[in-house]
């Protein structure tokens, strides 16, 4: 590691300087060119303050709405690096989850029913066939041209927290494994952060006749508040 003083460091724009020298606990390690504290010290502190909060509700809020900005500011890069792990430990990847089955046969079988399940409701008589099914030959058709795999996507889960999503072809969108992975039952808000909704493809408690909820949804009305 390069010596570096904490002026010089300053004055070429570094976050971190160098001197060589311990700290008052015998560290020898970067320093913080802004408050000039151990670097080594700084994770011991933080490692301990999770220890101690990890537990708390406040930690776990104030922990999952700071994952869910850094995502959303830094998407791209995350979407880069956790494709490169894919990539280079496949096979072990590949391997867990086959183990992961073998393990947990019934509770998967379970999900993937429910799931099933899920969808078949969410799928109006007024639903396109036709049109979901092109989505679908054409996540294929990308992920044989592009070797990346695709999956299609509900832009509002069939399953969300909040809102339920429709199994409708303008609810649906392809885009990589690895973002669908992330993305799960997060509303699209939570996820891709604030934004101009779609015409409308969610649906609250499916109460009124089917002709209007096609109405509705055809007028672009968003109908929340289903809990599923």
């Amino acid at each position: 590691m390069n010596l570096i003083s904490r002026k010089e460091a300053k004055e070429q724009g570094y976050n971190r300087y160098y001197t060589g020298k311990p700290c008052k606990y015998g560290h020898v390690s970067e320093r913080d060119v802004f408050t000039a504290s151990c670097m080594e010290c700084r994770r011991g502190w933080e490692q301990t303050y999770r220890d101690t909060n990890k537990d708390t509700e406040t930690y776990k809020i104030r922990n999952k709405e700071n994952a869910k900005r850094y995502y959303r500011n830094n998407k791209e890069e995350q979407l880069a690096n956790r494709r490169e792990y894919y990539i280079a430990n496949r096979n072990r990847i590949e391997a867990y989850r086959r183990q992961y089955y073998i393990d947990n046969r019934d509770k998967c079988i379970d999900a993937i029913n429910k799931r099933y399940a899920a969808k078949m409701q969410r799928m109006p008589i007024w639903a396109d066939r036709l049109e979901i099914a092109k989505i679908y030959r054409e996540c294929r058709r990308i992920t044989k041209e592009t070797g990346v795999v695709h999956h299609v996507d509900h832009y509002y889960p069939l399953q969300g927290e909040t809102v339920c999503g429709l199994h409708v072809h303008f609810n649906l969108q392809i885009i990589t494994k690895e973002e669908n992975l992330q993305k799960l039952n997060k509303h699209p808000d939570d996820f891709y952060g604030k934004q101009i909704s779609r015409e409308d493809c969610s649906t609250s408690d499916a109460q009124g006749s089917e002709t209007n909820q096609a109405s509705k949804a055809e007028e672009g009305l968003c109908i929340s508040g289903f809990e599923s």
